[in-house]
C-alpha cells in the first residue's frame, strides 16, 4: 500500500523529495499518511478534491482486497514555512 500511493504522489508533485508516506495502526484501522511539500498540496488534491478523491479510491479497491479500513490522511512537511 505504502509504495503504491507513495509512486502516485511522486509522479503528482512537483517536489517528489519531499514526498512521505507512513503507517500507523489505530483500533483496526489503518492510517497511511501521505507527507508532501506545502507547494505541493494543491496538485494532490487537485481541482475540486479530484486527484486525492482518485487516489483514495485506489487505496479502497486495495484495501478490499487485503480485507482491512485504510485511511488516507494528507499532510504538508512539518517545520516548512506554510505549516502551522
Amino acid at each position: 500500500m505504502k509504495e503504491l500511493i507513495e509512486f502516485l504522489a511522486k509522479n503528482i508533485v512537483e517536489n517528489p523529495d519531499s514526498v512521505g508516506v507512513t503507517q500507523d495502526e489505530q483500533n483496526g484501522l489503518k492510517v497511511v499518511k501521505l507527507v508532501v511539500h506545502p507547494d505541493d498540496m494543491g496538485r494532490i488534491i487537485g481541482r475540486e478534491g479530484k486527484i486525492i478523491k482518485a487516489v483514495r479510491s485506489l487505496v479502497k479497491i486495495k484495501s478490499l482486497k487485503e480485507n482491512r479500513k485504510i485511511f488516507l490522511e494528507l499532510v504538508p512537511v512539518e517545520g516548512s514555512p506554510n505549516h502551522s
